[in-house]
């Protein structure tokens, strides 16, 4: 039988670690844990499991700190883990037989699949081979400061056995893009490796136009490892349409079938290109081709599971739903269902498909029919009292049902029964996922909509305070032409207790996603005509700015840093939506960057910072006007322009207010509320004016 050590390094793992020594303690016959600086119980908790805990000064070079862990070890074997990594049962006792059979004499190295990527139902979506076991004798290095590997040799085996990558906290988000920028500062050359895995980090931080500079250098190499190649290929795909460039989405997908042949997720991604170009057809050959390839067993690159089964089956159901072949989308949505019966999109399929079924076999009674035409005049006259009779007469019918709960919803908003409000509203989207046909247009944009249960997050503490809040109003906002796919249609409003600020209930889980990844066309154009307006909010900024260095935030078209530009401006912006940052900087030939602001990284400092219509989109508000005054040279001003729910035009509009009903806004300040934050962070307010942009909208001037 051989003998095992287990070389670990950690740094502040006080709420796993303990979790992975005990999966392990009876298996392995030596452990040897390397801290390279824990302040936490880490190393106590350690030493209750070895006495061989050794310290490293950190030097960012995971490598070095590994290397050293290897040297401590004694035994035929070493096996190295992560302390966010564990061993299941199942898996321990093939460890344990494979101890007693393994051939020290013909084995230098033991493969282990290593599970890294879980779905909410806890299916594994990501896995790949990992070196596991090395034989000691053979002095193998781990090279590489950041993303390393170990440099094998001799007889490598694959093994079923798996190790699960756990991770309980979030990731230290910057540390691998700042070794790396480090380097490079440093003038250090990427190896070919690091050139990939930096692209990989820049593509993470959501910097795609950098992430397509370094992957294409990758690949330019011609010397990458062929799975790196392919998955380059797949990156890169995903940049250029942040960046909405499909001419060269579709040739670096191509492109990856000069290094292998094809791969489950380069034909699903070629299948969503064609698929956001509504050729449904090219759409459906690719998806299908997806599900005939076969999903490597041995292989040691990076495994997306999802791609070899359930992603192309629930694409091909939308597919052939949106060329209306009901049979086929029914067909591959009961597949689909074979991998993940639980998921949302395969219950929500199936609620569509039994509705259009049921719609077919039911044709609208007459009757009803008349008395639907009757409650929407008398609901259009007004008289919310009598319409509301007639609608809860028709909640009886299945076919007039769900319009009579989306009237009764908008019916109990206004009688301020905020819960009898959003039940009505979620039960006419529940009974039918294509309500806005029945009440939509055709010509509105949202007419094709289909409600999906999304993720999100609720929120009951007041944003600015966290003092505790009420409801306060709700609303169905499909008929907005703003409403964004991956947004809840029906909109909750609460209001502080203390403060009186107004905010959402909930919002999506993946918000920046969908902000960074969803582009508005009416957005793209510049509105010339706010050209006056905004020159003279510039020429007021100018009165108030110590300087001329202006950074906007969201620059949206670029009909305001245009402005700035033509009035002396030094300008910069910032848009999270990287299609936007792109169009506006390749049109003004200025630096506009695709980014979040919170992951906006710089030693700039401005004399000026725009917040247009923005305050209101953010989780936390008060977190990015901070960031802003930290951007800001002191006397630096920020201008703000968000909607007032305390403005003469809201007082007036009420709930015809159309702000109640944007999807993307998730606070709605007064002017009372906003002042108290400015002058809490430190900001004197200079100058206040109702926005001749925004009915309802307040622009305020604040110094630093």
């Amino acid at each position: 039988m051989i003998t095992i050590s287990l070389c670990m390094i950690v740094k502040n793992e006080e709420d796993v670690l303990a979790r992975c020594l005990d999966s392990l303690k009876d298996i392995v016959d030596e452990i040897i844990i390397v801290d390279t600086g824990s302040t936490d119980k880490t190393k106590e908790i350690a030493k209750k499991y070895t006495k061989k805990v050794y310290d490293f000064e950190w030097i960012d070079d995971f490598s070095a700190a590994r290397n050293f862990s290897f040297s401590k070890a004694t035994m035929d074997y070493i096996l190295w883990l992560d302390a966010d990594d564990i061993i299941f049962d199942v898996d321990r006792e093939k460890l344990k037989q494979l101890k007693l059979e393994l051939n020290i004499n013909t084995v230098d190295t033991v493969m282990m699949k290593y599970n890294v990527g879980f779905d909410k139902y806890g299916n594994i979506t990501l896995s790949y081979f990992r070196e596991r076991l090395i034989k000691r004798i053979n002095n193998c290095r781990w090279v590489e400061p950041i993303h390393e590997y170990i440099q094998v040799i001799g007889n490598s085996i694959n093994s079923d056995i798996c190790i699960t990558h756990k991770k309980e906290r979030r990731n230290i988000t910057n540390r691998n893009l700042a070794i790396y920028e480090k380097l490079l500062l440093e003038n250090k050359e990427l190896s070919v490796r690091g050139l990939y895995y930096y692209a990989r980090e820049l593509y993470y931080h959501e910097r795609y136009i950098d992430a397509i500079k370094y992957f294409n250098k990758f690949l330019d190499t011609q010397k990458g490892w062929i799975e790196d190649n392919i998955n380059a290929c797949f990156h890169l795909s995903v940049c250029y349409n942040h960046i909405d460039d499909k001419n060269n989405m579709l040739k670096i997908l191509l492109q990856s079938f000069i290094y292998d042949s094809p791969r489950a997720d380069i034909c699903c991604q070629l299948g969503y290109y064609y698929l956001s170009l509504k050729e449904y057809e090219k759409a459906i050959y690719w998806y299908h081709s997806a599900t005939q390839l076969k999903k490597p067993t041995d292989n040691w690159g990076f495994i997306s599971h999802d791609y070899y089964g359930y992603i192309p089956n629930i694409q091909l159901c939308l597919c052939h739903d949106k060329l209306g072949h009901l049979d086929e989308a029914i067909k591959y949505n009961n597949k689909a269902a074979e991998y993940k019966p639980n998921n949302s999109a395969v219950i929500y399929n199936k609620k569509h498909f039994e509705s259009i079924t049921r719609n077919i076999n039911n044709p609208l009674n007459t009757e009803f029919k008349n008395l639907l035409d009757t409650a929407e005049k008398i609901l259009l006259a007004g008289n919310d009292k009598e319409a509301m009779i007639l609608y809860i007469q028709l909640l009886n019918d299945i076919e007039t049902a769900p319009i009579a709960n989306f009237r009764l919803g908008e019916i109990e908003n206004r009688r301020k029964n905020i819960k009898k409000a959003y039940n009505y509203h979620k039960k006419a989207f529940e009974l039918d996922n294509h309500l806005t046909k029945r009440i939509l247009k055709k010509e509105h944009p949202h007419y094709n909509y289909e409600y999906k249960e999304i993720d999100e997050i609720e929120v009951k503490s007041c944003p600015l305070c966290s003092g505790k809040s009420q409801l306060h109003s709700c609303f169905n906002i499909i008929t907005n032409l703003d409403q964004i796919y991956g947004f809840n249609p029906i909109k909750i409003w609460r209001i502080c207790n203390k403060c009186n600020h107004i905010f959402t209930e909930r919002y999506p889980k993946n918000l920046e996603e969908i902000l960074s990844s969803t582009a508005p066309n009416y957005y793209i154009n510049p509105n010339v005509r706010l050209f006056p307006i905004l020159s003279s909010i510039v020429s007021n900024l100018k009165s108030f700015a110590p300087g001329n260095k202006l950074l906007e935030v969201g620059v949206g078209a670029g009909e305001m840093i245009s402005v700035a530009k033509e009035m002396l401006f030094d300008v910069a912006g910032l848009d999270i939506r990287p299609v936007y940052a792109k169009a506006v900087s390749d049109r003004l030939n200025v630096p506009v960057y695709g980014a979040d602001i919170m992951k906006f990284d710089t030693d700039e400092l401005y004399d000026v910072i725009i917040l247009g219509d923005i305050i209101e989109h953010v989780r936390n508000p008060i977190e990015m006007i901070i960031k802003c005054y930290n951007l800001l040279n002191q006397n630096g001003v920020i201008w703000i322009s968000t909607p007032n729910f305390e403005s003469a035009f809201s007082y007036i509009m009420k709930d015809k207010d159309p702000m109640w009903r944007v999807c993307e806004h998730l606070n709605y300040f007064s002017y009372t509320s906003l002042k108290k934050v400015l002058n809490d962070i430190g900001f004197e307010i200079n100058d206040y004016k109702i926005s001749q942009h925004y009915n309802g909208s307040m622009e305020i001037i604040a110094k630093k």
